[in-house]
């Protein structure tokens, strides 16, 4: 009996996964058949994140803060096979200082390949943080074209954008706090939902301290 509800939990898990990846394609069709102008802003963004992952393996970013500290984050943490306090300058303090859920993502992106997908991070938290915004704006009356259109600008405002393809961690931090108001916005609060915004809030809280 027990390994007939496995089978059954790893074939609704496939069922879920193969969903989640059909759902944008689908999201994407229906737009195109009611001939809505928010078509136009949907594959710009799919386009503009999956542009910005492209261009973030062909060649690093410059950004600031990644040669200060969150590129030194990621590479001391590989060379000690995990995050620990490091002997640095007092101006590299933030290295051992500074929240590291962020640097969670660039740490696998990174091991899973080379350090040309620490980039690629932001790109894939702006299509999160998009999905959240759509959700709450259904949720609360928009109408599937509306909400696509709010998701593309909210997600898509010069401060957003401009933060693509490098190692800022603030589109980590829009997408938590997103996934947290996604929760906590429920009209009915559930156990679990209040479970969920907690473990979101938390990686807000570990994304960026303030």
């Amino acid at each position: 009996a027990l390994g007939t509800v496995g089978a059954e939990a790893r074939r609704a898990l496939v069922r879920d996964a193969v969903e989640l990846v059909l759902a944008p394609v689908r999201l994407g069709r229906a737009l195109y058949r009611v001939r809505s102008v928010t078509f136009v802003g949907y594959v710009w963004l799919w386009g503009l994140a999956l542009w910005t992952m492209y261009v973030a393996w062909l060649a690093p970013s410059g950004a600031w803060d990644g040669l200060w500290y969150h590129e030194p984050m990621v590479g001391f943490a590989l060379q000690n096979r995990g995050f620990a306090n490091i002997d640095v300058q007092p101006m590299l303090e933030m290295v051992n200082g500074y929240p590291r859920a962020a640097e969670n993502l660039m740490l696998w992106a990174s091991a899973l390949y080379d350090r040309r997908l620490v980039d690629v991070v932001p790109s894939f938290a702006l299509l999160v943080a998009a999905l959240g915004v759509f959700t709450l704006a259904r949720r609360h009356g928009a109408s599937q074209p509306g909400s696509i259109g709010v998701a593309v600008v909210a997600v898509t405002i010069p401060g957003a954008a401009l933060e693509l393809r490098s190692t800022y961690v603030d589109l980590s931090v829009l997408t938590a706090t997103v996934i947290a108001l996604h929760f906590v916005s429920r009209l009915e609060l559930r156990a679990r939902d209040a479970w969920m915004a907690g473990l979101a809030l938390g990686i807000l809280g570990a994304v960026k301290a303030n």
